[in-house]
């Protein structure tokens, strides 16, 4: 419990000894709680800390079944202890929170708190990975060999490919792999010019006008931070910012002088990169043994002209505004690009067809609601995401012994005939009632978005193809038929 005399010796703290001890006790309270986690992993693996130290001259079942009971009720009674504590700590926190969000601005407060959880953040994450090396030791001392890797499937539950995945010659500096396993979505410190420092001053002026004079030091002190920062450091060293960009040129030059490309892997988050040529050639490959047949010139704009002469003649299912937003104003051919396979042999690629941007994009798109809309469809044996699986599988009761089985399709949605797919559709919509117009302007619509199936290549002069049966743009609730 918190003592009186000691609520009474918090709040008559100053402001300063109060931040202070709520520092203090923010990073006790990270640390005791990796503690808890240390001994309840034991706990839960039959594991015997090192501070525990339990002996019997005697080795009979008996005297050995006794120190393995001692020595866990000592780890149980430690666990007891450290929630205790981290009980207590609370509770003094939560005072110190309640007396300093009290007495400081808000401005402040929000920046005294956001660096002390920065700072307990990094001290946690450095006892956790000493926590993380003193449970695999443990494990190795005390746990026979068969249930070893059991314990570390639990510790590390997940084996994931590298970050990066170097299939090239070409050999990366330290610095530019580590800037390399952000990922291709990172989005680097952009360079601020003067003009940007000058509006956020004026705006800062602005928001703080009614605020009183040591607020707007607090504010002035942060941003004669960040321009100092932006400058770079005193002692004539370049900033964190203009290394990393001097990182990321030296990656892009690398890019160029060995002609190398960076992919997405297919599954998992790791980024490729392999040699230009070679992924042309993976990309060629799956071209060939498909026989895609290659167009003498780009049918976009005949494409472009149909899907406006179709929409323009369609009087109940579209709108005026949807008329307008289903049209491309400058359309451009599907992009056919590929993403290696690197948990297959030879590494081949998944073909991916991007439509955004083509003819029959948008339109795809409303076509698909509107069906939905008018003949109620539902997939039934289509599942949104494996959250949704795992919710049917609980209502399941599966037999002794049985096993889950995934099939996979190869080249699903382009094996598919257009014109058996439109004349399903068009009779879901005679079975849900629909009334004859919409269901004629619906199958017309789909018809016209189904006729798309051209793409664009980037790597091959003339670069446009043309899979047979392949569907246009994707349509959510059609495909599902």
């Amino acid at each position: 419990m918190v003592l009186l005399r000691q609520v009474q010796c918090i709040k008559s703290a100053s402001t300063a000894v109060q931040a202070k001890w709520y520092k203090k006790l923010t990073i006790k309270f990270r640390v005791i709680m990796i503690n808890i986690y240390f001994n309840s992993m034991c706990l839960s693996w039959n594991l015997s800390p090192n501070y525990v130290h339990l002996r019997s001259s005697s080795t009979s079942p008996a005297a050995v079944h006794a120190v393995k009971a001692a020595k866990r009720a000592w780890v149980k009674k430690e666990l007891q202890q450290w929630y205790a504590k981290r009980n207590n700590i609370a509770l003094y926190r939560h005072l110190l929170y309640t007396e300093l969000t009290r007495s400081l601005h808000w401005v402040e407060w929000t920046v005294f708190d956001d660096r002390v959880r920065d700072l307990a953040s990094d001290i946690a994450h450095k006892k956790f990975q000493t926590v993380k090396k003193k449970l695999l030791n443990l494990k190795k001392k005390l746990l026979p060999p068969a249930r070893e890797e059991t314990v570390s499937q639990i510790l590390n539950p997940h084996t994931f490919h590298d970050k990066v995945i170097n299939l090239s010659n070409h050999h990366f500096k330290p610095a530019e792999s580590k800037l390399l396993e952000k990922g291709l979505k990172y989005c680097p410190d952009l360079k601020s010019s003067h003009n940007d420092f000058v509006d956020l001053i004026v705006d800062c002026e602005v928001a703080l006008r009614r605020e009183d004079h040591m607020i707007k030091s607090v504010i002035a002190n942060t941003l004669n931070s960040v321009l100092k920062g932006e400058e770079g450091t005193s002692d004539g060293k370049p900033s964190a910012r203009n290394q990393e960009w001097a990182v990321i040129n030296s990656i892009i030059k690398s890019f160029k002088t060995a002609n190398l490309v960076a992919i997405k892997a297919d599954k998992g988050n790791s980024t490729v990169i392999m040699d230009h040529q070679t992924y042309i050639d993976k990309c060629l490959i799956f071209i060939t043994e498909n026989d895609v047949q290659l167009l003498k010139k780009d049918p976009t704009v005949r494409f472009q002209s149909e899907c406006k002469t179709v929409v323009s003649e369609i009087k109940t299912v579209l709108t005026p505004k949807e008329k307008w937003e289903v049209i491309e104003m400058n359309p451009t051919p599907p992009r056919f690009y590929g993403m290696p396979k690197v948990h297959k042999p030879s590494i081949p690629i998944r073909p991916v067809v991007s439509g955004i941007g083509s003819p029959a994009h948008s339109l795809a798109r409303v076509v698909g609601r509107k069906f939905v809309e008018h003949s109620q469809f539902r997939g039934k044996y289509s599942i949104k995401n494996s959250i949704e699986l795992t919710k049917y599988l609980t209502d399941i009761t599966p037999p002794k012994n049985s096993i889950l089985v995934s099939f996979d399709v190869v080249n699903l949605f382009t094996s598919v005939p257009r014109e058996e797919a439109v004349l399903l559709a068009k009779k879901v919509l005679h079975n849900a009632k629909t009334p004859e117009i919409i269901c004629n302007e619906l199958t017309s619509l789909l018809t016209t978005f189904a006729s798309s199936h051209s793409m664009r290549t980037e790597f091959e002069d003339p670069f446009f193809w043309a899979p047979p049966e392949a569907p246009g743009a994707p349509s959510k609730g059609v495909n599902e038929l």
